[in-house]
């Protein structure tokens, strides 16, 4: 399918009017949202091979000199995903604590722990990656039997086979989620097709209350939500849900189109044919001319003969332009650095970070930013619940918060400064330092850490002062006085140089 066949306008949200859905609605509410679904489901599958690199410029159709029909494939798209998953989720995305309670912070550093074990970070690199392909991701949250060391475990969903239900009023309110998959069967099957085949889907449906297995159109499985919550959570990579490079597959095509015409037209120029004027040559001719690269020929004594290569070659320079002309355009509209660099050498850091697109890439990661911490409160929520129930730990929304931490290796120097500054300056408390310089990949262990380490130095020079005083002051036992024991090296409680000591004075 082609970009040209149907306009990209992001994904539809999935609504019903439904207030409860059970049993005796579920599958009239499941059949009327697969309708909308599939919409979507076409898109994405068009956009996710669109990444993968099958594009537009692949069903390219020529009229003349059908033989030359180069399609090259510039995949841009690759690209401006791999940036961006790669810049918002480079360093893990972390949790902190908005609170000075002890309790809370242990529950945090617990929280952060688990999610290391779980390997979050490959999730949420999964789920950006899904979102700035289609601008649409979801998280699965299931519940693990009792004895195991994290009670909960999370997944992230493929968009195509996954979708949740909200209800039409102004609030969005999910109402159901829905998971499918392919059930393999074992029938036999046609010659030449394999006789493992795709026969069923099998729907997996959650409200706030119950589970539904669905096969065949039938509730196959019918139990108990005893969560309260829907377990799967919509990620949108924006409010249009669309896919990072989605607004310039247009100019995509357009580069695809511009290297292929390019290497199409020095194909022609290569190949060019010949023209014969008043010549007559046969098609032995014309092979003796392919296989020798010359040929000889006669014509009319009145006439002369004039063979000649026909041939217009296309302006590189022109062409470079316009594809250089293009590239821009993806960059500004996509918000990716440019790699044009400069000449100047008076550049300041932040200059190069302007004039390079950095300023630009930031402010789109910003924006990504906040609409994930949005959806990721959603999923804390479930997995909070789980926590409490389980007694791993109690935390609220309030208290902890997402933390993205990119590229905390740049400017390193400038960013310990504030962090030093920060430190310095009682009014501020030390936490909000190590969040706000952004050196720390994962600033709620940097200040536990380092709280740690300064009261242990704390305890250290307490003792060593301790242990000086002690050296430094005795109790003279003869005349109960307190007397220094050294000075300048010297034991001046021997009477000798204690009355060397009084002359000298």
């Amino acid at each position: 399918m082609q970009g040209e066949d149907f306009v990209l306008l992001g994904r539809r949200e999935i609504l019903t009017d439904a207030k409860v859905i059970d049993e005796s609605n579920v599958l009239e509410e499941l059949s009327r949202a697969l309708v909308t679904h599939r919409m979507n489901r076409t898109e994405i599958q068009y956009l996710w091979n669109y990444y993968r690199g099958r594009q537009d410029v692949l069903d390219k159709v020529v009229t003349t000199r059908q033989e030359i029909n180069n399609k090259v494939v510039v995949n841009r798209a690759n690209e401006i995903v791999s940036f961006k998953v790669g810049y918002l989720t480079g360093e893990p995305i972390t949790y902190i604590s908005k609170s000075d309670n002890d309790s809370v912070r242990d529950g945090v550093a617990k929280l952060n722990s688990a999610m290391y074990s779980l390997d979050k970070q490959s999730e949420d690199q999964e789920i950006i990656k899904w979102d700035m392909v289609c601008g649409l991701a979801y998280r699965f949250i299931e519940v693990q039997p009792k004895g195991e060391d994290i009670p909960f475990k999370t997944y992230a969903l493929d968009p195509r086979d996954t979708f949740v239900v909200k209800s039409s009023n102004i609030r969005r309110t999910p109402m159901f989620s829905v998971s499918y998959y392919m059930k393999a069967g074992n029938t036999v099957a046609a010659p030449m097709v394999g006789a493992n085949q795709y026969t069923a889907e099998v729907y997996e449906i959650y409200t706030n209350r119950w589970y539904f297995k669905i096969e065949d159109g039938k509730i196959v499985e019918k139990k108990p939500n005893y969560l309260r919550e829907i377990p799967v959570i919509e990620y949108p990579a924006n409010k249009e849900r669309q896919g990072a490079f989605e607004v310039v597959i247009p100019l995509l095509n357009m580069l695809n189109d511009l290297y292929s015409s390019r290497l199409d037209g020095l194909e022609r120029y290569v190949q060019a044919f010949l023209k014969f004027v008043n010549c007559d040559i046969d098609e032995d001719g014309i092979n003796l001319l392919q296989q020798y690269g010359a040929i000889k020929i006669k014509s009319d004594k009145d006439l002369p003969a004039d063979v000649e290569m026909v041939a217009n070659e296309l302006s590189q320079t022109d062409t470079q332009a316009l594809a250089d002309s293009v590239d821009a355009q993806i960059n500004v509209i996509c918000g990716l650095p440019n790699r044009n660099g400069g000449s100047s050498t008076s550049d300041t850091g932040r200059a190069s970070e302007l004039r390079d697109g950095w300023v630009n890439a930031e402010t789109k990661a910003k924006d990504s930013e906040t609409i994930y911490k949005k959806a990721d409160k959603n999923s804390l929520k479930v997995i909070f619940k789980i926590c409490k129930a389980r007694k791993y730990c109690d935390l609220k929304l309030q208290d902890v918060d997402s933390k993205f931490t990119r590229r905390n290796y740049d400017n390193i120097q400038s960013k310990s400064q504030v962090l030093i500054a920060m430190l310095q300056n009682d009014k501020i408390h030390p936490r909000l330092a190590f969040v706000s310089s952004g050196l720390f990949t994962d600033p709620e262990e940097a200040y536990t850490m380092s709280m740690e380490y300064h009261a242990e130095q704390e305890k250290i020079q307490e003792e060593k002062a301790k242990r000086m005083a002690t050296t430094v002051v005795k109790t003279d036992n003869n005349s109960g006085e307190r007397t220094p024991s050294n000075a300048g090296g010297k034991d001046i409680s021997n009477p000798i140089l204690k009355s060397a000591t009084e002359t000298n004075h």
